[in-house]
């Protein structure tokens, strides 16, 4: 896993802070080691891979952060995506969420990557630092098609641009500092109402410098840095997607059944160019799993 860490390293170093993916393209939201949701997803929607049935040499992939804590196979989960950067480097993206900064993960006590790594590497303690040594590399939003940002948080108060992304200094070990629209970036989250009274930036329930954003804020980002829409992940949403601000700004959310609490569907997103040359935005769901914890892989739904 180390060596595997260090090849991963070597090549998120070598890409800019905004990554462009080519269409078609699908975007995952996050998994937080829930690597069973992960291969199914795989399995009902296509996998990532050059031999037979995989799709890989045709669509490129993007991973919106948060791949760690809470879920019980964290390890696995990272070690999978970086395999997977390793191989495919120009078709597989790993963007960074707010929880691959181990302020934020460590926090996570019994749930965090730390313990995750102490419980299945219990000898090889080395494996948490390279893994972070990776995400302090890793991208922190992706564009899609040249018209779909994707970042886990939102866009904050909307006073950065896609340059600031695309220039970002790397490795980044931690938030704050000069950098603070970062924080936005990755904590940020939507108002959950396009109503007025939720227009404008507001505090956070999240606290400290955490913002939310309404539609008007959304809608000004958006024409300033010639985007159409936004996909952002963060927060689990009931049918694994949500559509919001008038449509400008979706919510994606990859983790069924969330932390074991949940009954929340998964979703990716499937961008592609219809047969009139313009992009359109697919939602691909996974039903959640059911009270007794079956599975039901072929309810999964193509809309």
């Amino acid at each position: 896993v180390v060596r595997l860490a260090s090849a991963a390293k070597k090549i998120a170093a070598g890409q800019p802070g905004l990554v462009r993916a080519r269409l078609p393209t699908k975007i995952f939201g996050d998994v937080h080691g829930q690597l069973r949701d992960l291969l199914v997803l795989f399995g009902s929607f296509g996998f990532p891979s050059h031999k037979r049935g995989g799709d890989v040499e045709l669509c490129s992939y993007v991973f919106n952060g948060d791949y760690i804590d809470r879920g019980t196979h964290q390890c696995e989960v990272v070690a999978l995506l970086f395999a997977l950067k390793v191989l495919y480097p120009t078709r597989i993206y790993l963007l960074r969420g707010n929880h691959e900064f181990k302020a934020t993960s460590e926090n996570m006590k019994q749930d965090s990557f730390l313990a995750a790594v102490a419980r299945t590497f219990p000898d090889h303690p080395e494996v948490y630092d390279a893994c972070f040594d990776v995400f302090a590399f890793l991208p922190l939003a992706g564009l899609v098609g040249d018209r779909i940002l994707v970042v886990h948080g939102g866009v904050g108060d909307g006073s950065w641009s896609l340059e600031d992304l695309n220039d970002i200094r790397r490795p980044l070990a931690s938030l704050g500092g000069e950098e603070a629209w970062v924080t936005q970036a990755l904590w940020s989250d939507p108002s959950d109402s396009d109503a007025d009274m939720r227009r404008g930036v507001h505090n956070s329930p999240r606290g400290g410098k955490i913002v939310t954003f309404g539609p008007d804020v959304t809608e000004k980002f958006c024409d300033d840095n010639a985007v159409d829409v936004v996909v952002r992940s963060h927060q689990y949403v009931r049918h694994g997607y949500k559509y919001m601000h008038g449509g400008r700004l979706v919510t994606l959310f990859s983790a069924r059944n969330y932390f074991g609490k949940e009954r929340n569907d998964s979703a990716i997103l499937l961008v592609a160019r219809d047969g009139y040359g313009q992009i359109r935005i697919r939602p691909k769901r996974l039903p959640a799993l059911g009270a007794d914890g079956a599975d039901y892989p072929s309810l999964a739904s193509q809309t």
